[in-house]
């Protein structure tokens, strides 16, 4: 039987839908595996995503609250140019535009009621992204797989009953990943990772 601790608690409780936006920069890097004369480039990454999020929150006792979440981009992320150079020079044909797609995640979420309109909370998740793109050659690609750590804290701040506002701090990681690219007629390996801080805010319904 679900335990509810507090009318503060109690206001908090339910399922919930919300739309989030904010400022997502990704500091991306990427190296080529024995093939030190060449290094690859990416344009900065400066997202700013639409992310529709749906969950459950649970009171467990009369200060604290568990959610989960899942969570959707509604969009998918600005092409971006990723150029390769060898010995500094740069390789017009190894050079592609990449994007990312199919944007999910889920989150769990530990809350502390600081009073009746406002409850903090930390966040951990995992989100994956699929990365599409065309090759400077005209040939197109779209068969890796992203995926994310995220680590955050934000406050949820109850407009009326039914309607809140929220913000939220989050420390994101790309877990490192191999992918295959071919300079000339030569397959290599890139190992590529990210890291980055992301700003968000929100509105949401709760019911």
């Amino acid at each position: 039987m679900p335990f509810h601790g507090s009318a503060q608690t109690a206001a908090f409780e339910g399922f919930e839908v919300n739309v989030s936006s904010g400022w997502v920069p990704l500091r991306i890097s990427s190296t080529f595996e024995n093939y030190p004369n060449l290094s690859l480039k990416r344009d900065s990454s400066k997202e700013v995503p639409l992310i529709l999020s749906v969950g459950y929150t649970q009171a467990f006792n009369d200060r604290y609250t568990v959610g989960v979440s899942i969570n959707h981009d509604l969009f998918a992320s600005r092409a971006v140019n990723a150029n390769v150079y060898s010995n500094g020079n740069l390789v017009n044909s190894a050079g592609s535009t990449q994007w990312l797609d199919n944007r999910d995640g889920g989150t769990l979420r530990l809350g502390r009621v600081m009073d009746e309109s406002n409850l903090g909370y930390v966040r951990v998740g995992q989100a994956w992204a699929s990365q599409f793109g065309t090759n400077n050659n005209g040939s197109v690609f779209n068969s890796v797989r992203f995926k994310y750590m995220i680590y955050g804290v934000g406050v949820k701040h109850l407009i009326s009953p039914k309607l809140y506002a929220l913000a939220e701090i989050d420390y994101v990681n790309m877990v490192p990943i191999k992918t295959l690219r071919t300079v000339g007629n030569t397959p290599m390996t890139v190992d590529s990772r990210a890291q980055g801080n992301w700003l968000v805010m929100g509105v949401g319904y709760q019911f």
